[in-house]
């Protein structure tokens, strides 16, 4: 006897405020990140710091602002997933 396939339910139309949720959570972590990478480009350009402390503190903005460019430019290029879903895509 051949299988009839189940009708699945129509998606839930998205709740009204589910936008703003994702922002303000986005923001929780992102604010932070963006003080601690201007506290260590301000801390790199005080001369009482020995010049491998400048050097580290300079490297470590750096290395902030490229982890915040890469999602980003995902975004951007309009990849909304993290990953790819089909092996053609991987």
């Amino acid at each position: 006897m051949a299988k009839v396939a189940e009708a699945t339910p129509p998606p839930a139309p998205p709740r009204s405020g589910h936008w703003a949720q994702r922002w303000i959570r986005r923001l929780l972590w992102l604010i932070p990140f963006l003080v601690a990478i201007a506290g260590a480009a301000v801390a790199a350009t005080i001369e009482s710091i020995p010049d491998w402390g400048r050097w580290t503190l300079a490297g470590v903005a750096v290395l902030g602002i490229a982890v915040l460019i890469g999602p980003a430019a995902h975004r951007l290029a309009g990849e909304r997933t993290r990953s790819p879903r089909t092996s053609a895509a991987r």
